[in-house]
């Protein structure tokens, strides 16, 4: 406080008083020609208020008494601007306000959308460079951890009953998930497909979940059960609890897929997938034949730089780190949830394994991570494939004819 005053020559909640002679250029707050932050100070100092010194103009010294008679509605605006709003009515009691933790979905969407590159990679470090703490109960055997803990958010257990309705179970975890919309019964799943109809004109980012198939060797061809879809339009669409979109569709959810049956298969929607072939065949496998194809983020990616196969590839999670460099990119799988076993002398092993998917899903201490993880595959698809478009228009098809990006969408 000491040396707020001795910068500004007056107590700091004089200050608006004191702006509201010399302006402010950071907020576009115009000043009273002659009068700079010195001498708007000292005529504070002496006049104790704005409004005292607007009362008792006639007393200002001569210099600039005409100055302050000739802008005064000027001053009287200014200071409108600068002094804090502090008599609006029903406010809660201090006592009733939470600090809540920002919305990184919407916060970095606002960000990316409007450019604020400099604030988004600070708030990056500020928000989330913090490492986690929780262990995977289902596997305590192992007294061990999580593979790089680090940058990962932490997340409570959900006490699931299972008497608990499809509602009460999606409203619990909802409660404990920002920014991430559940559907888990036929109710929630109208509800969102009607939402997801009035979006037509985006681009939605879609992305699947699957178990019961062995990618060294087995194809999604035939093979395949999808456990959870996730759908994301971008960070400005609210679906009840947020933009992310997350379907349950396994145990007592099971079959809650089939109600974005219609949905998948409207062609006027334009779905982008990463890996679109693979999440066509499993979605296939539950008698849904997805259309509107409106990319693939991996071979938008192979047509903006097909050197990087030897250069971090083209994994969601490699190209997301590198063109998003913020947190929406994509985090491993085994980063997130692979679990170090105990050797016979203690120690843990180097080699990390993952847990069955579906018992990520079912775990009271994971489910909350595990949606995050999940949503967070369309999520970054959705601001890949933003980012990829920019890509493909700054890199020529034909020299001075046309642009990659046009190639993408007349021949890919």
């Amino acid at each position: 406080l000491e040396e707020i005053e001795k910068k500004w020559g007056v107590k700091p909640h004089l200050i608006p008083h004191v702006q509201a002679l010399c302006g402010d250029a950071v907020d576009n707050i115009k000043s009273v020609p002659g009068i700079g932050p010195v001498r708007g100070s000292a005529l504070i100092r002496e006049f104790g208020t704005v409004e005292s010194l607007l009362l008792h103009r006639d007393k200002v010294d001569p210099k600039y008494r005409e100055l302050i008679r000739a802008h005064a509605a000027v001053v009287e605006d200014n200071f409108k601007l600068t002094r804090l709003v502090n008599d609006i009515p029903d406010l809660p009691s201090i006592s009733t306000l939470k600090r809540k933790l920002p919305d990184e979905v919407q916060s970095l969407g606002f960000l990316v959308r409007y450019g604020f590159n400099t604030v988004r990679s600070f708030l990056n470090t500020k928000w989330f460079d913090k490492p986690a703490s929780y262990i995977p109960s289902q596997f305590p055997h192992t007294q061990g951890g999580l593979v790089d803990q680090l940058h990962e958010p932490v997340f409570p257990s959900v006490p699931i009953n299972s008497d608990m309705s499809p509602r009460e179970l999606r409203e619990m975890m909802e409660d404990s998930c920002a920014g991430v919309t559940i559907v888990n019964d036929q109710e929630s799943a109208e509800r969102v497909v009607a939402l997801l109809n009035k979006h037509k004109d985006r681009y939605h980012a879609c992305d699947t979940e699957t178990i019961d198939l062995d990618l060294k060797t087995q194809s999604p061809v035939g093979n395949g059960k999808i456990i959870c879809a996730t759908i994301f339009v971008g960070p400005d669409v609210d679906f009840g609890n947020g933009p992310r979109i997350f379907i349950d569709n396994l145990d007592r959810c099971e079959g809650t897929l089939n109600h974005f049956k219609g949905y998948f298969e409207d062609e006027e929607i334009k779905k982008v997938w990463h890996n679109y072939s693979f999440d066509r065949h499993v979605m296939f496998n539950h008698g849904i034949n997805v259309v509107g194809f409106g990319g693939d983020t991996m071979h938008m990616a192979r047509l903006w730089d097909a050197s990087r196969q030897l250069r971090g590839g083209y994994s969601l999670e490699g190209l997301s780190m590198e063109l998003l460099q913020a947190r929406v990119h994509k985090r491993g799988m085994m980063k997130r949830f692979g679990v170090h076993q105990l050797k016979k002398d203690g120690e843990p092993a180097k080699v990390a394994t993952l847990p069955p998917l579906e018992s990520l899903q079912r775990d009271p201490e994971l489910v909350l991570a595990w949606i995050d993880y999940s949503t967070l595959d369309a999520d970054a698809t959705w601001f890949l494939r933003e980012a990829l478009h920019k890509k493909l228009l700054d890199r020529p098809w034909q020299p001075n004819v046309s642009l990659m990006w046009y190639f993408y969408q007349q021949l890919w």
